[in-house]
């Protein structure tokens, strides 16, 4: 077996699995510190996550701006799907699908960003190491302070940290709970959500920017329907847009719902089966995508975090690694940039000698991250059932609240 050299000393060398958003915020924030940090990521190349929809940060642009070298965080609104939106400070509307007319207008927090995911990710490997083609294996305790991660092609790796980022099905996680690997499996929601991207005229789009020009979600209560519609790009000379069209239902029987490897004309089929009694422009909207779309299917879960050995700060994980939650309250980005941002800082405290031990802080940073999320993961999904109905969501729903940031936002530094 080949092993990528790095010896093992004192100084801090944190192995990062996964180069997705939240691993290279990781990875940013420990270069702008001076620590050392690699990326180790399972797809071919740069391009290889190239797919991904747009994410909305709102809360935790705050927790980007303290990770990101400041070259790089005045390149954010060139991400933006829509750049000549400018500055959006916009609410989240949510709309009954009967009759476009607004239920809820959920107030802005200050300013949020709707980015492209590809230009995002592309401006977050700008400097960094990372190495591809690395699809982690599982990992072991070396000696007193180092860790050593085996990749399934054979190669391995030493470092003093081991940073799980690596998705929903975290492999880190897993073996973080082994053998009790069922506290580390997700739990089912009774919601399946088909996604589609589709191409937009500027004169298709117009009555949909009418309603909100960047995104909005709505609902159907009499079937129980579920509708989201936002912006993931727009050409230059604003003739073309593409936009994000989900819809979702609560699941009354598994058996009776399409396998979530059918073609996807069949789950074009089912979304447009939904639409009856919907409104104009969100009829035709989803009734006219083109039958040869690909269809994307999401079968919705979550995981309240459970304690784990962090075996002395060797080990944690982070993002998605550490609470999956449902994206009904447009969260889940923002959630996973501040665990980002606070296991920078604990690292970067460590370092600094500003803490007893490695273990002490990443404790620390452990059980920050699981009393935040053992608030927001329920309320998503509580957000998701109330999408749903019966009837429309009252104004204390989750779906509806306050997107309000966490205190831990503000200690960063």
């Amino acid at each position: 077996m080949s092993r990528i050299t790095v010896p093992i000393s004192a100084e801090q060398h944190v192995l990062i699995v996964g180069a997705g958003l939240v691993g290279l915020v990781v990875a940013q924030g420990l270069k702008r510190r001076g620590i050392k940090a690699t990326v180790f990521e399972r797809q071919p190349d740069a391009q290889g996550r190239t797919t991904g929809w747009a994410v909305t940060y709102h809360w935790a642009l705050h927790a980007l701006e303290k990770m990101l070298p400041s070259d790089l965080y005045a390149e954010l609104p060139k991400t933006a799907v829509d750049p000549f939106l400018g500055d959006d400070e916009g609410n989240f509307l949510v709309l009954d699908a009967r009759d476009c007319s607004v239920i809820h207008r959920i107030p802005p927090s200050k300013a949020r960003l709707r980015t492209n995911r590809t230009k995002f990710r592309q401006l977050l490997l700008s400097g960094l190491d990372v190495h591809y083609e690395k699809d982690f294996g599982r990992y072991e305790l070396v000696g007193e302070h180092g860790v050593r991660v085996y990749f399934t092609d054979g190669t391995s790796v030493d470092g003093t940290t081991l940073v799980g980022c690596d998705g929903n099905n975290s492999k880190v996680r897993r073996q973080l709970f082994e053998p009790n690997v069922e506290n580390a499996t997700l739990n089912s929601i009774p919601v399946i959500s088909y996604g589609v991207v589709r191409q937009l005229t500027a004169e298709q789009i117009a009555p949909l920017r009418a309603l909100d020009p960047l995104l909005f979600m709505s609902m159907n209560p009499d079937t129980e329907t579920f509708i989201w519609y936002s912006i993931q790009s727009a050409n230059a000379d604003q003739s073309l847009f593409e936009v994000l069209v989900m819809v979702s239902h609560l699941v009354q029987d598994r058996s009776k719902e399409l396998p979530k490897d059918c073609d996807s004309r069949l789950k074009i089929q089912d979304m447009k089966s939904r639409m009856a009694g919907i409104a104009e422009p969100l009829f035709s909207l989803i009734n006219d995508i083109p039958e040869d779309s690909k269809a994307t299917t999401i079968s919705l879960a979550d995981w309240v975090p459970h304690e784990y050995d962090s075996h002395n700060g060797r080990v944690v994980v982070a993002g998605d690694a550490t609470g999956p939650m449902t994206m009904y309250r447009g969260e889940g980005v923002n959630h996973g940039t501040l665990d980002a941002a606070l296991l920078v800082q604990a690292l970067s405290h460590h370092d600094r000698g500003l803490t007893p031990s490695l273990g002490a802080a990443l404790d620390a940073y452990q059980t920050e991250v699981r009393e935040r999320r053992k608030v927001a993961i329920p309320l998503s999904r509580q957000a998701a059932l109330d999408g749903h109905g019966p009837g429309k969501p009252s104004a204390d729903s989750p779906l509806v609240g306050v997107r309000g940031a966490p205190a831990s936002l503000f200690t960063l530094e």
